[in-house]
């Protein structure tokens, strides 16, 4: 009787699991019903496409693939979107099967989608946020390299030829930079626009110098040097960072270039104060000073600008 009892008590062991596990629920269920031997596969695809649906919403992966500007990606999740919509139609037609697939198929799409994206973002986010930067900076230095050459020139007097040329292979690494970007090669891209920055870094301290000791033969009046001077204390303001950025001249030197920077910024509200009164020549002195002092500095830090005709 004993050696009865410990047989059941074994074969109550050994069915328990079972009995717990039918129990269990599904750790996810979409809509539809219960799973049975013969609707098993259509619970499968209705649990598949509850999850698909999802991934191809506002789920974080389909944010991150529409925002990353990467071709192949985008179409990798279109495909997955077409392909879904195909087998929701299956699965609604009674073909739960083939249904099954074709959710697989758009899980598959989106999971080669996400392969592709950390050349874009994620690990590479602060590659996009420095290419901004540098699209930013170039913007402003091209502003002032353009205003050296093709605004500010004598009546009936163009643009040097070189200076066109420069501005035009500038613009031309600049597009392709972009091109680089829009295919999800951030890291050349962004190598791209910091060869363009250098490349606008020497014209524009090139042209600065050269315009200065130009603007200053032609004895032109008060008024006129005051706005020169107000060229010249932006484009050499617009410099630093970039010589910081390409120069790497020390962190006390750079401490002071930005220190002399902020100075310039209330010099250059003094000197407009100045001007608005017409006092031109006041005014351009107040400026004068303020630019020699971030010229001085970025000379120091190894940038060459060529000296004007003062001394």
């Amino acid at each position: 009787m004993r050696r009865a009892t410990c047989f059941v008590v074994s074969i109550a062991f050994a069915v328990l699991p079972l009995v717990s596990d039918a129990q269990s629920p599904p750790p996810e269920r979409g809509p539809g019903p219960l799973p049975t031997a013969e609707g098993g596969v259509e619970q499968l695809a209705r649990n598949k496409e509850a999850m698909v649906a999802r991934l191809l919403g506002d789920s974080p992966l389909a944010r991150r693939i529409l925002e990353s500007n990467h071709p192949p990606a985008i179409a990798l999740y279109r495909d997955a979107q077409q392909r879904f919509g195909e087998a929701r139609t299956l699965l609604a037609a009674g073909s739960a099967a083939q249904a099954n697939e074709g959710f697989d198929v758009a899980m598959q799409a989106m999971h080669q989608a996400r392969k592709l994206l950390p050349d874009t973002i994620g690990g590479d986010a602060e590659l996009q946020v420095r290419f901004g930067g540098l699209l930013k900076s170039l913007e402003s230095l091209r502003k002032s390299y353009k205003e050296r050459f093709f605004v500010d020139v004598p009546a009936g007097k163009g643009a040097p030829a070189e200076a066109e040329k420069q501005l035009a292979a500038i613009d031309v690494i600049i597009g392709t930079a972009r091109q680089d970007a829009s295919a999800g090669r951030i890291a050349d891209g962004v190598a791209r626009l910091q060869k363009a920055e250098r490349m606008l870094m020497v014209a524009l301290q090139e042209a600065i110098g050269s315009d200065t000791v130009e603007y200053r033969k032609q004895g032109r009046s008060p008024e006129q040097i005051y706005r020169d001077e107000l060229g010249r204390n932006q484009s050499f303001v617009e410099l630093v960072p970039v010589a910081l950025n390409h120069l790497n001249p020390g962190p006390d030197r750079a401490a002071a270039l930005q220190r002399q920077v902020q100075l310039s910024a209330e010099a250059r509200s003094r000197a407009e104060r100045t001007a608005a009164a017409r006092d031109y020549g006041a005014a351009a002195e107040i400026l004068q000073q303020a630019t020699t002092a971030i010229e001085d500095l970025l000379r120091d830090a190894g940038l060459a600008i060529p000296r004007d005709s003062r001394d």
